[in-house]
C-alpha cells in the first residue's frame, strides 16, 4: 500500500502488483477495501504480474486457479481497478497453453487485456497458439531488456526463453540497433499493450538501470513511436538485486522515470 502513496507522489500513472502480492491483499476483506479505496481516491492505475505455472506440478496448477479466481471475484465486484493482467511465460509454453486459454476464457467479458510477456515472438509462435490468438482481448507485454538479450544472442545464450529466435532478421543474430528493435517488435502477432523497461550487458537480465546497458533506449523510444505504441510503461530496473536499498535505490528508479520522460518527450 506504500507502494501507492510513493508512486502517486512521485508522478507515476500506475503500479506493478506481483501475484504473490495480489494474493495476500484479497485474502483479506480489510486490506482488499484498503486497497480499492486507494487506487480510487488516489487515483491510481493497477497492473497485475501473474505467472503461468508448471502444468506438470499439480499443487503450482491449484495455487494459480485459487489466485485467479480470487482476481477475477474481486475485478467482477470492483471493475477497471486493474489496467493488465500478464503472465511470465518461463514454463512449457504448448504445455501451458491450456491454463491460457482457461484464464481468456474465464476473463473474456471484461474490460482487461490478458497479456503474456513477450511470447507470441513472430507468427510462427501465433501459429503454436493460435487458440489463444482467437480471443481478441489477447495481447502482448514486450520486456525490452529480454529483448535486448535476444537480439544479441549468436547462439551462446544459456536460458532458453532468451534466445535468439530470428527477431533481428532480415538482420544478422547479434544485431540490437533501432532497426533489430523495430523489427522484432513489429514481428509481434498481438497488440502491445505494455513494455517493460531496464537495461542489461546483452548476455544477463540484470535489471540495470535504462542508461546503463546495451539497450540504446534514445534509439528505441523513437521506434516505440514510429510503430505506434501508446500503452502502459513499466519501469522494471531493480537495485535490490545490485545490494542497493532504501533511499539510493529510490534515486536511481527515479532517475529512471525522469531521463524517459525526457527520452519521450524529445523524440
Amino acid at each position: 500500500m506504500e507502494n501507492l502513496l510513493f508512486a502517486k507522489e512521485q508522478g507515476f500513472d500506475f503500479v506493478e502488483c506481483m501475484n504473490i502480492h495480489i494474493d495476500e491483499i484479497l485474502q483479506s476483506a480489510d486490506l482488499t477495501e484498503t486497497l480499492n479505496n486507494r487506487l480510487r481516491e488516489l487515483p491510481m492505475g493497477l497492473t497485475i504480474h501473474h505467472a503461468l505455472p508448471q502444468p506438470d506440478n499439480d499443487g503450482k496448477v491449484a495455487a494459480f486457479k485459487q489466485s485467479i479466481q480470487m482476481i477475477y471475484t474481486w475485478l467482477t465486484a470492483n471493475p477497471g481497478l486493474a489496467q493488465v493482467l500478464s503472465f511470465d511465460t518461463w514454463v512449457d509454453r504448448q504445455a501451458s497453453l491450456p491454463l491460457l486459454l482457461w484464464v481468456l476464457e474465464m476473463f473474456k467479458d471484461m474490460d482487461i487485456p490478458i497479456a503474456t510477456e513477450d511470447y507470441p515472438l513472430n507468427a510462427r509462435d501465433a501459429e503454436s497458439w493460435k487458440e489463444a490468438m482467437a480471443y481478441p482481448h489477447f495481447c502482448i507485454l514486450s520486456d525490452l531488456a529480454h529483448t535486448n538479450v535476444r537480439l544479441c544472442d549468436t547462439g551462446d545464450q544459456k536460458i532458453w526463453c532468451l534466445w535468439n529466435e530470428g527477431e533481428n532478421l532480415p538482420l544478422p543474430a547479434g544485431d540490437n540497433s533501432a532497426e533489430a528493435f523495430e523489427n522484432a517488435l513489429r514481428k509481434k502477432p498481438r497488440p502491445i499493450v505494455e513494455i517493460h523497461i531496464h537495461n542489461n550487458n546483452g548476455l544477463q537480465d540484470q535489471h540495470l538501470s535504462i542508461a546503463d546497458g546495451t539497450a540504446d533506449y534514445s534509439k528505441i523510444v523513437p521506434v516505440l513511436k514510429k510503430i505506434g505504441f501508446d500503452g502502459l510503461v513499466n519501469i522494471e530496473t531493480t537495485p535490490t538485486i545490485h545490494g542497493i536499498f532504501g533511499e539510493e535505490a529510490d534515486k536511481i528508479l527515479l532517475a529512471d522515470r525522469d531521463l524517459w520522460r525526457e527520452l519521450w518527450k524529445s523524440h
